[in-house]
């Protein structure tokens, strides 16, 4: 695919739901692509109406980054220094403490209420629009920590500011090898936001391999790798089959989730 003209359409609104809903109606002919992500699932779940249906409208070609979600404390405010600490001291003083997202909706709001229901915790949700006001926040004590992408807390943690105590993947991160999982101190659980490339569900298998074919070689490029973990983005490569059963287990979980905490989209 070198040299090949690409032709960006950025289609803002309702949480991405407008350009995913253009591209599962657009002509099955490997032209028209969707960058997708995590927030297509978790769209169909939060939204009543959405114009596609995450398992159903498209064959994902491939899976190939995903960004964990830090959970960070203020550490003048919060006097803990593991994830174990945290959880006990949640437990101690139920719904005392408060946490910032970037967001209702967001991926790392439904990370923290996984994880809040994985552990058994009550911890008081703060929404920002946006990671930068929620850190801003964790950072001068208006809140006691902050859920949120690897990329928006880094350079915080690096300092001193902000206190990491466990990332949601199931893997560590390579920006922060010395932070655990979450699954380290609590088995079971996982929250990622990945990013992907899907096509429409008609898509000829010959053109889905081709399609296939080229991102596999984009992920062998050591360049590209290194510039994305640079970015704070981990590179991976879940082809169709494995892509589409992520996508199925989102949908059911967050579906749950999203029923449970009476989450709603802002």
């Amino acid at each position: 695919m070198s040299g090949q003209q690409f032709i960006v359409d950025n289609k803002a609104g309702a949480g991405g739901t407008v350009g995913a809903g253009e591209v599962a109606r657009a002509p099955a002919d490997g032209y028209t692509l969707l960058i997708s992500s995590s927030a297509v699932p978790i769209s169909q779940v939060l939204y009543k109406s959405v114009p596609f249906d995450s398992v159903k409208s498209y064959r994902e070609v491939a899976m190939f980054s995903d960004m964990p979600s830090v959970i960070a404390v203020n550490p003048q405010r919060v006097p803990v220094k593991t994830l174990a600490e945290l959880i006990a001291y949640a437990k101690a003083h139920p719904a005392k403490l408060n946490y910032g997202s970037p967001g209702s909706g967001t991926g790392a709001h439904l990370a923290a209420e996984m994880f809040k229901d994985h552990v058994g915790v009550d911890i008081l949700h703060v929404p920002y629009r946006g990671a930068a006001p929620a850190v801003t926040d964790a950072l001068g004590g208006q809140i006691d920590m902050v859920i949120a992408g690897q990329s928006s807390v880094a350079q915080q943690i690096a300092a001193g500011k902000l206190r990491a105590l466990a990332v949601t993947t199931t893997k560590r991160s390579a920006q922060l090898p010395d932070v655990p999982t979450v699954d380290e101190v609590v088995k079971g659980y996982e929250s990622t936001t990945w990013i992907g490339l899907a096509a429409p569900a008609a898509t000829p298998d010959a053109v889905m391999a081709r399609l296939t074919t080229f991102v596999r070689e984009a992920m062998d490029d050591p360049s590209l790798r290194k510039k994305l973990i640079e970015a704070g983005v981990t590179p991976i490569l879940k082809e169709e089959k494995e892509a589409a059963e992520q996508i199925a287990r989102e949908v059911v979980n967050y579906g749950a989730l999203v029923r449970k905490a009476n989450i709603h989209a802002e």
